[in-house]
């Protein structure tokens, strides 16, 4: 057994250690692992937060900023386009734009500008083309409301008229015209939401 009484006879220098080697013995030194770990996952949470900041900013960069970028440069290209096919379709279509609109409920000349944008992307679409389907196209409005007209003027007349009017000039042609650009209108449509 050791004498406890020679403890008082060390030095204050060798007290001091004695109690720094008891003090460790009671607590050892932390693991290298576990701390480590601790390390790792600090700086994991910060790369983590920094990758949030880095979406958030391109989300924002890309989406809101070049997106709406993108919708004005289109809507713009889109009005200078219209602009264009007015002064150049104008006089042809725009005798029928407002009796379309009360029958149809649509723009006749935009229907008629994204008509012509679908055909341009085709393969062997020419000006004349164009200028030939833009014709075709106002002959097949005229047919079409043309009877419309009659029939209004004929309710219009009063009970009693026996006449309502011409068949509505409408051919089967025609009308497989009519469902392709009702098709293409809702192809672009389909786009542009996607784009």
């Amino acid at each position: 057994m050791p004498d406890l009484m020679g403890l008082e006879s060390l030095a204050p220098e060798e007290i001091e250690a004695l109690k720094a080697a008891l003090a460790a013995r009671e607590n050892p030194p932390p693991d290298p692992i576990q701390v480590m770990a601790s390390v790792v996952e600090m700086l994991l949470d910060k790369v983590q937060y920094l990758c949030d900041q880095v979406d958030k900013i391109q989300e924002d960069f890309y989406g809101k900023m070049i997106g709406g970028i993108q919708d004005l440069y289109s809507a713009n290209m889109r009005t200078m386009g219209l602009k264009g096919f007015g002064d150049k379709y104008g006089s042809l279509l725009s005798p029928f734009a407002d009796q379309f609109k009360t029958t149809f409920g649509d723009d006749l000349m935009e229907k008629a500008y994204d008509y012509l944008e679908a055909l341009k992307g085709e393969e062997g679409y020419t000006d004349e083309i164009g200028d030939g389907k833009m014709k075709e196209l106002a002959e097949q409005i005229k047919g079409r409301l043309a009877p419309a007209a009659v029939s209004v003027s004929v309710e219009k007349a009063g009970p009693g008229t026996a006449d309502e009017g011409p068949a509505d000039g409408i051919t089967p042609d025609i009308e497989d015209e009519i469902s392709r650009m009702k098709k293409r209108e809702e192809a672009r449509a389909k786009a542009r939401k996607g784009a």
